[in-house]
């Protein structure tokens, strides 16, 4: 990583790429993915052919366009809205009425003045069990929209609050080594701008501590979720806190600490670091093909959390098949759906099952939060009321 540019051209740069390229053949799905990091910054082969294609498609781009987020929640210049949506159908059992999962969405920068913006998030339906706290990935603020209803465990009978926290610049931090970011990382370290990672953890705390007003201080029903970059940002707020918060759970990321981050900001050396969670569960999904957090950096770091940071209960699952940006295409497929006969209602069983199929292939991270929420928040105890 720190060769210089023509260096990269030259005869024994291109030896290199070729002995990566041909080990790749003979190592299991993990190293594989280490090499294809260590591939995106030396080898160059490709970017001269794909040079020309990109500058034709971004003639007709400017500087502005490349800053700007076209989805419908920057469009609309939102201060913060409120959906809601129901839970899903389960055989054999009626849902109570007005369950659901009540989905804010809420810009960062509606933090920095945040009274304005709390009358149009404010809780329509009251008594919810828990609120989970979610960050986007980088470049990306609608990962989870349209799949809204796998949020909710099926052990939810009531409401649950969603608060999907949107970037401002769709990133919630700076990269002081935009080279390594626009090279698809690396495989053992990403480094990271803590000042604006700070910023960012600022205006999170504060929304923290109103979700927990608003559940009458039971701060310990409220879980923090990230994938990927997200996932390190919701981290850093988790390691932070000075409230009981359930857990943590996320997907395709890695804690921030170091070596990606300076030793003198790590946020598990400092001497008066808060202490209350950590007996709470961790939970991290990680893709065996993950070439931008491979998993021995997400495992590393998982170590780390465990032996500096005195963490009692992190767990890491490595998904065989799944890279960062999704499945890879030859990803084990996922056991047929057939027809039970062992629920009355049949008909809503096999919904059911066709629906989790679908979503299992666009968002695992989902599926993965229904399996570990109900360790975190106790649904079977009544939820309190909502201020």
């Amino acid at each position: 990583t720190f060769l210089e540019e023509p260096q990269l051209k030259n005869r024994s740069a291109k030896d290199l790429v070729e002995l990566l390229k041909t080990t790749q053949r003979y190592v299991p799905a993990a190293k594989k993915a280490e090499i294809d990091s260590a591939l995106g910054l030396i080898d160059t082969t490709e970017e001269d052919e794909d040079w020309e294609e990109e500058e034709e498609d971004d003639e007709d781009w400017d500087d502005d366009d490349w800053e700007a987020c076209d989805c419908a929640h920057c469009r609309g210049s939102i201060l913060g809205s409120t959906s809601y949506h129901p839970l899903l159908e389960i055989p054999d059992f009626k849902h109570k009425d007005m369950s659901g999962i009540e989905v804010v969405r809420l810009p960062l920068k509606a933090l920095e003045d945040f009274d304005k913006a709390v009358p149009f998030i404010a809780p329509r339906v009251s008594g919810h069990s828990c609120t989970l706290i979610c960050l986007h990935c980088l470049n990306v603020h609608t990962p989870w929209d349209g799949w809204e209803q796998f949020f909710a465990p099926s052990e939810l009978t009531g409401t649950m609050r969603v608060v999907l926290v949107l970037a401002e610049g769709v990133s919630w931090h700076e990269y002081p080594d935009c080279a390594l970011l626009g090279a698809g990382g690396s495989a053992w370290i990403d480094v990271l701008d803590m000042d604006s990672m700070d910023r960012s953890d600022m205006l999170l705390e504060r929304l923290v501590d109103h979700e927990a007003a608003l559940l009458n201080g039971h701060s310990e029903r409220i879980v923090l979720m990230g994938m990927s970059q997200g996932g390190g940002q919701s981290m850093l707020r988790f390691l932070r806190s000075k409230i009981r918060l359930g857990g943590w759970i996320g997907s395709v990321c890695h804690v921030p600490t170091a070596p990606h981050t300076p030793r003198s900001r790590d946020p598990l050396l400092v001497s008066s670091r808060p202490t209350v969670n950590r007996s709470r569960p961790v939970r991290l999904l990680a893709g065996e093909s993950d070439c931008v957090f491979a998993p021995s950096l997400v495992l590393s770091d998982a170590a780390r959390l465990r032996d500096v940071g005195g963490f009692t209960d992190v767990q890491v699952e490595v998904r065989k098949g799944l890279a960062h940006e999704g499945w890879l295409p030859d990803a084990p497929k996922t056991k047929g759906i057939t027809r039970s006969n062992s629920f009355k209602d049949a008909d809503t069983a096999l919904r059911r099952a066709k629906s989790f199929a679908k979503a299992e292939k666009a968002c695992p991270d989902l599926l993965f939060l229904q399996r570990h929420l109900p360790i975190m928040v106790d649904f079977a105890t009544p939820a309190p009321e909502t201020c």
